[in-house]
């Protein structure tokens, strides 16, 4: 009997087969698909117990802050805080909660992000076969663009102009909306389109929306709002790609 083909493999192919005669676009998430953010959220917890004034107010929580571990798998702040040996009362969870929502969706902090293995090398793998590579994110324009352009181009991620780049103007529209709506208005310029996401509720729309489009899920974190997708192409948050 004949093993599966790997994902990973799979899409190398496909784009190596068609590239040559038609237009292929690779799409990729960036937050728990490209970048594991972990290092960011914990850098931002730790930060905020070193603070003199929340230490001073809440010492027993500040120390822990400290020493917090954020795990690749840990979606929220909530989980994290579970995990603590000291848990903070509600307002100060609101307090933490409010803390990283500040930081984590700025720039200031995206040099903490680590890159899941050989990301950046199957991406140029990609693009090197012909494929057009494009990021579809909802961190937000305003605030994100400089340091997720920056990380980008730091990490050796083909980004030829900064059109590839498409992040989300406004809080107003949910991710799923967002990338839903950007999937149709650029499916048609293309005649194979890729998306790699880690978010089923994303995906979930994103199939019943635009059905043609090819979806690979990561398998890393994500909001538990819905379920794995089952029977649909998985990888885990590695990009080296197996031996046949």
């Amino acid at each position: 009997m004949n093993q599966p083909v790997h994902p990973l493999v799979e899409v190398s192919e496909h784009v190596a087969q068609e590239a040559r005669r038609s237009r292929v676009a690779v799409v990729f998430d960036l937050d728990s698909t490209l970048f594991c953010v972990s290092p960011r959220t914990q850098h931002i917890l730790r930060s905020l117990g070193e603070q003199p004034e929340f230490s001073s107010a809440h010492g027993a929580v500040a120390e822990v802050l400290r020493k917090i571990e954020v795990l690749p798998t840990d979606y929220s702040v909530r989980e994290v805080l579970a995990r603590a040996t000291v848990e903070p009362d509600p307002d100060v969870a609101l307090a933490i909660r409010a803390h990283w929502k500040k930081y984590f969706f700025t720039s200031e902090f995206l040099d903490r992000d680590i890159l899941y293995p050989s990301a950046n090398e199957y991406v140029n793998h990609l693009h090197d076969l012909g494929a057009e590579i494009l990021y579809l994110t909802g961190r937000h324009e305003a605030a994100m663009r400089e340091g997720t352009i920056s990380a980008l181009k730091r990490e050796n991620f083909p980004l030829f102009d900064d059109g590839r780049l498409i992040m989300k103007p406004t809080d107003l529209e949910t991710d799923e909306y967002f990338k839903v709506k950007v999937l149709r208005e650029i499916s048609p310029k293309y005649d194979h389109v890729w998306f790699f996401e880690n978010e089923p509720v994303i995906i979930e729309e994103v199939r019943q929306a635009v059905p043609h489009v090819h979806v690979v899920f990561v398998n890393s974190a994500h909001s538990g709002k819905k379920p794995a997708p089952v029977g649909l192409r998985t990888i885990t948050p590695n990009f080296h790609l197996p031996r046949k």
